[in-house]
């Protein structure tokens, strides 16, 4: 049994055009939040907090926040981490640190009517975002929301779980 490994503040926001760990990697941050080393695909911009999905053809940690699918594949609609980084992957792929466990901010899609409390899950009207379950959707829920979207950013604090 290995243990996790730490990784830094600082290296969590690092983007490479390399692949400097091996794909699908979990590192530990000191408060507890945990990481996974993966490679961006299929050109679509991530702002900080937009939700990436599996490629559905990979056997990789390929990821994307594309549902429409690119070159690469599409996206599997289930949400496997968080961008804590701004990353314009129109130039290509890139490989970054994503968070997959703890307390998150994360992209809604501007409806601000996410309470703290729900559970969300990924709204596949607008790529990279949440919104709240709908009845059905259980099996979809990647977070429940710890505050209000209620601010301009239209973002919210949620605690990820299910993404490992």
């Amino acid at each position: 049994m290995s243990l996790l490994k730490a990784i830094h503040a600082g290296q969590i926001t690092d983007k490479f055009s390399t692949e400097i760990e091996k794909l699908g990697t979990l590192r530990i941050t000191d408060d507890g939040k945990i990481y996974r080393f993966v490679k961006v695909v299929n050109a679509i911009d991530l702002v900080v907090g937009s939700l990436l999905q599996l490629i559905d053809d990979t056997t990789t940690w390929e990821v994307t926040a594309d549902l429409t699918g690119g070159a690469d594949g599409e996206a599997t609609a289930h949400v496997v981490g968080v961008s804590p980084v701004i990353n314009d992957v129109s130039a290509g792929e890139i490989y970054q640190w994503i968070q997959c466990s703890g307390l998150a901010l994360v992209k809604t899609n501007a409806d601000d009517d996410i309470s703290a409390a729900d559970y969300l899950v990924y709204d596949v009207n607008n790529q990279g975002t949440c919104d709240t379950m709908a009845d059905g959707e259980e099996e979809q829920v990647f977070a429940y929301a710890v505050s209000d979207d209620v601010n301009a950013d239209d973002t919210v604090w949620a605690m990820l779980h299910n993404c490992m």
